[in-house]
């Protein structure tokens, strides 16, 4: 969904400088044009990845791509290496759908922590750089929040704008009718 998307591009953003552009990333809806097979697409860039994260917010909490690009890097690579991102959603809420069984980390200062360091252990499975990447993270840290901020303002924004608008779709709908 487009919210998930604009976190995932906000934190691809912020994961390259803390990790010093060692990461690998790729964004399915990011670099697929209209018309390709996605399918196809996907799986094939689904067997080149080492770990997988699923943006999940309210919007896309029970899509079915979201399980199917998640069940696909969790088949290959193992549980371990897929991760439940959750922006807006609660462990019990994600419980309720197949990514349940899967460890997930909440989109706050210390799951998005866990999770960069976990991508840093995957890059640097020595962990030489652990305490740097603490102290990028520090640094970076304000900066994506206050982005993940704006990324729920104008989601919660377009909801709304979305809902005053069938209201008055409604209320046009009706107006002939009382005129009558």
């Amino acid at each position: 969904g487009t919210q998930s998307r604009e976190l995932a591009l906000a934190f691809e953003k912020t994961a390259k400088d803390i990790l010093d552009g060692s990461l690998g990333l790729w964004i399915s809806h990011e670099k697929i044009l209209g018309g390709e097979p996605s399918m196809n697409i996907i799986s094939d860039q689904l067997s080149k990845c080492n770990y997988g994260i699923a943006f999940i917010t309210p919007e896309n909490i029970n899509a079915h791509w979201i399980y199917f690009e998640s069940g696909a890097i969790a088949n290959k690579l193992g549980l371990h290496f897929m991760c439940p991102y959750l922006f807006n959603v609660g462990f019990e809420e994600i419980n309720r759908t197949p990514l349940g069984m899967l460890q997930a980390l909440r989109a706050d200062r210390e799951g998005t922590l866990n999770l960069i360091m976990r991508l840093n252990e995957i890059t640097d499975p020595s962990m030489t750089k652990k305490r740097v990447i603490e102290s990028r993270f520090d640094r970076y840290w304000d900066d994506l929040y206050s982005e993940y901020q704006k990324i729920q303002a104008n989601y919660t924004f377009s909801k709304e704008l979305s809902k005053r608008k069938g209201k008055l779709i409604d209320v046009l709908d009706k107006l002939p009718q009382k005129l009558h």
